[in-house]
This record gives structure tokens, C-alpha cells and sequence, in this order.
């Protein structure tokens, strides 16, 4: 699965308009500059997994729902857990038999999300 700026830029603003919140003010509450944030909502940047959670929480949605993935506001995760979600993600991948694979889609996805949210990656190693 591909991250689908129009969606993501679609939920973002109608979130905005919801809570008559402002780019300046939704900067700031999450740690970023405007200008981010209009480069969020224009498509020319694709936000960091940290800075999705953080929209998400500030309007109180799902990151699924935030993303278009869901169209349920309140859906935490498939399970309700988060650690129980990259549990069975992690599982999966593990599983694969040894004539299975990602497709190079997927890899691709996954090597970029890394990649973006390395910071954050690298944070949880060194725990």
C-alpha cells in the first residue's frame, strides 16, 4: 500500500475545518513549521510516522482514519492495540514460506518508512 497524499490531504484539511483550527495553529501544536504543514495539505511532502500520530491525536482520529484507510474516526487499530497490531504485522513477515515474498511494492513501502521515520527507528534500538 502506497501513501495516498490526496487522501491524507483531503482528511487533513476537513479535520482543520471541523475544529476551525488553522495551519499555524495545527504547527504548532504538533511541533512543525506552516509551512510543513502546507506542503502536507499540497502533496509536496509526505509526513513522518511520528508526525501522522501526532495529527491523529491532536484531532483525536485514527491513523488509519487520518491516512483513508478507514473510514471509522475512532478505529484505534485492527485489534485495539497497537503492540498487538505490529505483533502479528511482524508475524506475518516472519512466517512467509520460503517461496513467498514481497512483492518489491512492498519492500519498497516498508524500506521508505523506514527510511522517513529513521529518527524514530533508530530511537527504540538504542532502549
Amino acid at each position: 500500500m502506497d501513501f495516498d497524499s490526496n487522501k491524507f490531504s483531503y482528511n487533513l484539511v476537513s479535520l482543520m475545518e471541523e475544529n476551525n483550527m488553522k495551519q499555524n495553529v495545527v504547527a504548532d501544536q504538533i511541533g512543525v513549521s506552516e509551512v510543513i504543514i502546507s506542503r502536507y495539505i499540497s502533496g509536496k511532502r509526505t509526513p513522518r510516522l511520528d508526525i501522522i500520530i501526532k495529527i491523529a491525536n491532536l484531532f483525536n482520529v485514527s491513523t488509519d482514519f487520518l491516512l483513508g484507510i478507514s473510514s471509522n474516526p475512532n478505529q484505534l487499530t485492527s485489534s485495539g492495540n497497537l503492540n498487538t497490531d505490529i505483533s502479528e504485522i511482524a508475524h506475518k513477515l516472519y512466517s512467509l514460506k520460503s517461496d513467498e515474498h514481497l512483492s518489491q511494492k512492498q519492500i519498497e513501502f516498508i524500506k521508505n518508512m523506514i527510511i522517513t521515520n529513521k529518527d524514530l527507528v533508530l530511537s527504540y534500538h538504542k532502549k
